[in-house]
């Protein structure tokens, strides 16, 4: 399948290289995928639906939960970049990656987090009960951490 983002196609390369999360290599793709969503996502540049959707694709290809903090926070600021492009239906699939990623690891801050962000993409796309169990979920990670802000 052809790629739309050649960050994301590093990144495969070197995860069926190794098939390992903590492999340096898949370490560096990953950094350089990180940086190269947060730069555009704060210059506000645009990113295609579909360079979006190849991203995405990509990190879920990676399995377990190695680099999981670089992983997550790529993808809640996909899932940023998404909505803010005007497509909070496509940010729904990297915020929910985000939050079981958050999860499997054991990132409470994280997994609030991303329960948050995919909490704003069901009340914008209107599916309120799942905006209301994810915000309460994310709620109940923030008093247990006892996070005021």
């Amino acid at each position: 399948m052809p790629h739309f983002s050649p960050a994301a196609s590093a990144l495969e390369k070197a995860y069926a290289a190794s098939s390992s999360a903590d492999d340096p290599l898949v370490a560096q793709a990953l950094t350089e995928l990180a940086g190269d969503v947060q730069r555009r996502l704060h210059a506000g540049t645009s990113i295609p639906v579909a360079e979006c959707k190849d991203i995405c694709d990509a990190l879920a290809a990676v399995k377990g939960t190695g680099n999981a903090l670089v992983r997550i926070n790529c993808l809640i600021d996909l899932a940023h970049h998404l909505y803010l492009m005007g497509s909070p239906f496509q940010a729904i699939d990297p915020a929910k990656q985000a939050s079981a990623l958050a999860s499997l690891a054991g990132i409470p801050a994280l997994t609030r987090k991303a329960l948050t962000t995919l909490g704003v993409m069901y009340a914008d796309t209107g599916n309120i009960p799942q905006a209301i169990e994810c915000h309460s979920q994310a709620l109940e990670i923030a008093q247990s951490l006892g996070d005021k802000g």
